[in-house]
């Protein structure tokens, strides 16, 4: 349906203002109003205000009768995962998706160097705070990996295995535990 359609093509614009929230630290400054928040953050009320809205339709945020902004159950969450949204929303992230088009309709050139001029690999040993980001991102989502590679693969026939997957290899220490 169209309010589907409105919601989904305008995605980028919430992730934005989750980016904002976590980039100057705002779920720290809540509860409070926007004046409060503006004035302690060094931040404009105007723009502020806009994103704070956003997120209170998603339910990261909730706004009282009296115009005080708090974090939901699911806003509280950016106090511990920031660095799931820092990595996907750092410029050279952001960059590469935005040649997703590109990648699908005509070439096989990877998205992130097209975008970047540079490997991922480059990009990530130059930039070790980006790296921290990716790191903590993908340990903060490889437990539900491990579980559906040991247990929706058989490995009984498999000798060997390389894992080139990059970061920490936790992915290939759960089927070692497990085989």
């Amino acid at each position: 349906d169209l309010e589907l359609l409105l919601h989904l093509s305008m995605s980028h614009l919430t992730s934005q203002a989750l980016h904002v929230l976590v980039q100057f630290h705002v779920a720290d400054a809540l509860p409070n109003t926007v004046s409060g928040i503006a004035a302690q953050l060094h931040l404009c009320s105007d723009a502020l205000y806009r994103v704070l809205r956003l997120r209170v339709t998603v339910d990261i945020l909730r706004e009282d009768k009296d115009g005080v902004f708090s974090l939901t159950a699911t806003g509280k969450l950016l106090k511990k995962n920031d660095s799931m949204v820092r990595h996907w929303m750092e410029e050279p992230m952001w960059n590469a998706w935005s040649r997703l088009p590109e990648y699908v309709g005509n070439t096989d050139d990877p998205m992130f160097e097209r975008a970047n001029g540079v490997s991922i690999q480059d990009y990530y040993s130059q930039n070790t705070e980006s790296l921290r980001h990716a790191n903590a991102f993908v340990k903060l989502v490889a437990g539900n990996e491990i579980l559906a590679c040991v247990n929706n693969f058989d490995w009984s026939s498999v000798n060997s295995v390389v894992d080139l997957g990059g970061h920490q290899g936790a992915v290939m220490s759960g089927v070692h535990r497990r085989y």
